[in-house]
């Protein structure tokens, strides 16, 4: 039986945010950085490079030759470009940059648990329908598997959609 303290909503003190060069990504860390500086709370960014499987090379795929510091380069690029935000913000933030084989949002999963965070926030690419379904985006296994609140921050081209709708017309959609 849940107890009455254990329903309340709590106040988000570290979030989860990942990262990998994307758009999507981008927009959810500004997103992230808004709420954390609002909360006072702490910005985890976290790169998953999802390496090639043994058994994905028994399906044909063949590994693919990687030039000398490539992983180096990659990691330079989490921590300055992408990660770029973070240090202008002003607010407490830590990077993880996390290689493995069980997939992004399990990696994203089991380091949110690892480091106690609140929340996960993820952005859309907005494949939406069939594609995420065939493709099963990141954000959507998030929102079925974690289990911690996830916050999917939409594609620009979703805001710019709503936004064009006049209020009249939104208002008569939210009373049918």
């Amino acid at each position: 039986m849940e107890t009455e303290l254990s329903m309340q909503p709590t106040v988000p003190k570290r979030i989860l945010v990942g990262l990998d060069g994307s758009t999507g990504s981008a927009r959810a860390l500004g997103w992230a950085i808004q709420m954390a500086k609002f909360l006072k709370a702490e910005v985890v960014a976290v790169y998953v490079l999802e390496l090639l499987s043994p058994a994905a090379v028994g399906y044909g795929l063949a590994p693919i030759e990687l030039p000398d510091g490539w992983l180096d380069d990659l990691r330079r690029q989490f921590e300055t470009d992408w990660s770029a935000p973070l240090k202008e913000a002003g607010i407490r933030y830590r990077m993880v940059f996390e290689t493995g084989s069980r997939g992004p949002a399990p990696t994203l999963i089991a380091v949110a648990s690892e480091l106690q965070a609140d929340v996960i926030v993820t952005g859309s690419r907005g494949l939406g329908g069939f594609g995420e379904l065939l493709l099963g985006g990141v954000s959507h296994q998030l929102v079925q598997h974690a289990p911690i609140p996830v916050v999917v921050i939409p594609p620009e081209h979703k805001k710019a959609t709503l936004a064009a709708q006049p209020a009249s017309e939104l208002a008569r959609v939210a009373a049918a």
